[in-house]
């Protein structure tokens, strides 16, 4: 369809004239199978990669193999990995970007890419979607994880998990189900744990009770069951691993908190937390069961609010069969809330046309010789 080819060469444009950091390396040799697909009536994503060696290369292979998906930048990585990325602006905060996978979330609000593939290690792919309002699946739980250990700065060993970002659920879940190639997903039966924060237990840094926040989702959650755990202590990430464990011990297939405002009020960066002035900051991050998903090998979610830099969490043990339940639970709550307007006019469906720009050229070596 034209108007859908039209919005691919719209964002290859948006790539070609942006000057910031966040794009890396911009695949200028995908133009033309862009024009090619004029007479298309499918679906096409333009999506692109972390700047990082964890991210197996068979992996972006496949997913471009059918042309469903086509690669379009290297995106930047927050220097060492760090949970922040002082290089970076969030364009929705104002603040600071958080890391690590903090370029491909950028580039998917400058309308250059409508996918990011990202790795989590200790938040990395959840912290900067939620940063953002944009929607993650990790992946990690299913199997697409990174190529080697490393340690944290807790001193934990882990390997990363690969996960994806987007605007929309959908197209985190098309990305993963060409990776995986699994079959319809399950339907969720009354027989399901989910594990929902004590009320009192956890205090965001804006105030609101996290229970009180999570509780919005309980309508779409009745035929299931509940039961309550206590997040006492969950900004820190080994009490955030005990959390996690104690409650899949305990019978619960899922947990649901809600996380945020991301880096809003204080940064979650272990380099700045280090400082005793940093780590009084460090604990208004806004950031608990998210940075420790991975580290369990768990499957998780991020699904925005309609508050700044806030986002559901949503883990499953890890395993196929839980981490198919959980792709299937976002989906009955990925419109459970509603972004604001002017986030999706200025940044979802802006679509800048070449003919907005001076000279209405998207080239403009062609008028200075």
């Amino acid at each position: 369809m034209k108007d859908l080819s039209e919005k691919l060469l719209t964002k290859f444009n948006n790539a070609l004239q942006t000057n910031s950091a966040a794009v890396v390396y911009h695949n200028r040799n995908l133009k033309p199978k862009l024009i090619n697909l004029y007479n298309t009536d499918k679906e096409h994503y333009l999506f692109g990669v972390k700047n990082t060696a964890q991210i197996p290369i068979d992996l972006v292979k496949k997913l471009s193999q059918d042309n469903k998906f086509f690669l379009h930048t290297i995106d930047k990585m927050a220097c060492g990995g760090r949970a922040v990325d002082p290089d970076l602006i969030n364009p929705l905060t104002l603040r600071v970007m958080t890391g690590s996978s903090s370029g491909g979330c950028i580039n998917i609000l400058a309308g250059i890419n409508d996918l990011a593939i990202g790795t989590d290690g200790g938040g990395s792919v959840l912290a900067p979607a939620a940063s953002t309002a944009l929607f993650a699946i990790m992946a990690k739980g299913l199997g697409l994880k990174g190529q080697q250990q490393k340690i944290s700065t807790d001193e934990l060993k882990f390997v990363p998990g690969i996960g994806f970002i987007a605007a929309e659920y959908q197209i985190c879940l098309a990305a993963v189900k060409k990776l995986l190639s699994f079959p319809e997903l399950p339907e969720l039966n009354s027989n399901l744990t989910i594990a929902l924060p004590q009320p009192g237990s956890c205090t965001l840094p804006d105030g609101q009770d996290m229970a009180e926040l999570v509780a919005l989702a309980e309508p779409n959650l009745a035929k299931f069951k509940l039961n309550r755990i206590d997040l006492t202590g969950a900004a820190d990430r080994k009490t955030a691993i005990r959390i996690i464990e104690a409650a899949f011990a305990a019978g619960a297939e899922i947990i649901i908190t809600a996380e945020g405002p991301v880096d809003y009020y204080g940064y979650g960066d272990s380099v700045h937390g280090s400082w005793q002035i940093g780590k009084s900051s460090q604990q208004r991050s806004g950031k608990y069961l998210m940075r420790a998903a991975n580290l369990v090998n768990a499957t998780a979610l991020a699904l925005p609010t309609n508050k700044l830099a806030t986002a559901l969490i949503l883990i499953a043990r890890p395993g196929l069969e839980s981490g198919l339940k959980l792709l299937s639970l976002g989906l009955k709550l990925q419109n459970l809330f509603k972004r604001p307007e002017l986030f999706k006019r200025y940044f979802i469906n802006q679509q800048r046309n070449e003919k907005e720009n001076f000279l209405g050229a998207d080239n403009f070596d062609q008028y200075f010789g």
